[in-house]
């Protein structure tokens, strides 16, 4: 239920318009008292003035203008004379000068600062002040004295010239006697093989690296190091957990690898892609593109159909019984049963065993294999200018690989691979050809075009033409059942 409003009497009103500048509590209870008033709360009192337009002024705004709420006029008088005083003596002192105030060191150092009341010190020693401790020595419990350092003493834990220690990566660091670049120290920490094989066969050369032989990085004899090219070490190290061959199994490990002169075909392929001066867009709304690791297998599988339509344009419906043909990135075997169905022989291989029985090798690494036919491969998309020109060496009619679209960009790619060696055919997809990562599934979509390229050996000139769509035609449903 909403309240009545409150009604004053004339004389009420007169009464409290001549005392509108008091504070509104003591306004309100003076007006109770006056006219036992017992309806009418500080609310109301504050209501009226503000509707009459009755300001307190500027006067009764600041009544209480510098008064302290905790210290009486007598009090914060003391303190300012006494603002000399030290801090922590300043309560006490205040304490004894007003006994019975419950007043605390906090609140008196509160007050000092809130008013800036300072003591006039600056911390500093003046000239000619003493100090307190002046001609005292120093405290020391009696009997620490026995482990105090001696004049020329060590502590226990100094490395001395030849000491030796295992990092946290394994190898064996050493204290030589040679200064430290970083701190001045006139000794420093060395790896050990490194030190030992620099004195045997002086310093080792500008882009190589020491390779352990023997895998034990604790055996620092010359012997069990050797000098690589650091573009070999991704190949080198490592092991079957890291999907790459170990030192030993390595296939080819001819001198001529180990001195680099057949390695780096990634790195090579990269350098010439960036050659030109031409930069790459690599925004991700821009790129057609799969975000690898420069040592990923690459492992995308290609769909059967996507085979079978590259081998009806080149063949048509004719079986070439008599030829051979070669797949060295054979993966599990997608691309393998196609080409079984239009050759007499297939030669297939991969780097890395997929369970699919075929044998395991690198084609970019060891001799030449024998040529064939024709060589039909989805090779990794950062090798694919090796993997085409070893092919067209060792195929005797023709290579035929399937890329990305944008392979056929870049003014790097062009200078190292498509001005010497032009592709006879590009055939675009006009179909998505959808690859998954590590698995073959007849669903899902891609923002990635593919398409062919194919080089016949007696071909002239370059032509460029469409697979019109044919995935319903030439995929079957065998091709997605899993294999035991």
């Amino acid at each position: 239920m909403k309240r009545g409003r409150i009604q004053y009497m004339p004389e009420e009103l007169a009464w409290i318009e001549a005392r509108k500048t008091w504070p509104r509590t003591q306004l309100h209870s003076a007006f109770c008292f006056m006219f036992d008033r017992t309806d009418v709360t500080e609310d109301h009192i504050r209501g009226l003035c503000k509707r009459k337009g009755w300001s307190a002024g500027p006067d009764g705004r600041r009544r209480n203008s510098g008064k302290s709420r905790v210290f009486s006029q007598d009090e914060v008088a003391w303190l300012r004379d006494n603002a000399s005083l030290a801090i922590k003596e300043t309560g006490p002192a205040f304490r004894a000068a007003f006994p019975g105030r419950d007043i605390t060191d906090a609140q008196v150092t509160s007050f000092r600062k809130n008013h800036k009341l300072r003591t006039g010190r600056t911390g500093q020693f003046v000239k000619g002040q003493i100090s307190h401790n002046a001609g005292k020595k120093g405290f020391y419990a009696p009997g620490s004295e026995k482990g105090w350092f001696k004049k020329g003493g060590e502590p226990p834990n100094t490395k001395h010239l030849g000491y030796e220690r295992v990092n946290k990566d394994g190898y064996v660091e050493i204290s030589v006697d040679e200064p430290n670049p970083h701190t001045g120290y006139e000794r420093r920490f060395v790896h050990k093989h490194r030190w030992l094989w620099e004195k045997a066969n002086g310093p080792v050369p500008q882009g190589y690296a020491l390779k352990c032989l023997d895998g034990d990085r604790t055996n620092c004899d010359p012997s069990n190091w050797e000098a690589v090219k650091r573009g070999v070490l991704s190949r080198l190290n490592g092991g079957r957990h890291k999907k790459r061959m170990a030192y030993d199994a390595a296939p080819g490990r001819t001198e001529t690898d180990r001195d680099g002169h057949r390695q780096g075909a990634a790195g090579r392929a990269r350098a010439a892609e960036a050659g030109a001066g031409m930069t790459q867009n690599r925004s991700t709304a821009v790129m057609q593109r799969r975000v690898e690791p420069h040592d990923s297998l690459d492992d995308f599988p290609t769909p059967p159909w996507a085979t079978r339509a590259l081998l009806r344009y080149l063949f048509g419906q004719t079986m070439t019984s008599h030829k051979t043909a070669r797949e060295p990135a054979a993966n599990r075997g997608h691309m393998v049963r196609p080409l079984q169905e239009w050759f007499g022989h297939v030669e297939a291989s991969d780097i890395f065993d997929y369970g699919a029985g075929f044998p395991q090798a690198d084609y970019l690494f060891g001799p030449d294999p024998a040529p064939v036919d024709w060589t039909i491969t989805n090779p990794p998309f950062r090798l694919a200018r090796p993997f085409i020109e070893r092919a067209l060496m060792t195929s005797n009619e023709g290579v035929a690989v399937i890329v990305r679209s944008a392979f056929l960009e870049g003014v790097g790619r062009y200078q190292s691979l498509f001005a010497h060696h032009p592709p006879s055919l590009i055939l675009q997809f006009t179909e998505r050809v959808v690859m998954h990562k590590g698995k073959l599934s007849p669903r899902g979509s891609t923002a990635t075009a593919y398409c062919w390229l194919v080089w016949q050996r007696d071909a002239k000139g370059t032509e460029f033409n469409w697979i019109r769509p044919c995935r319903k035609a030439l995929e079957r449903s065998s091709d997605y059942e899993v294999k035991a």
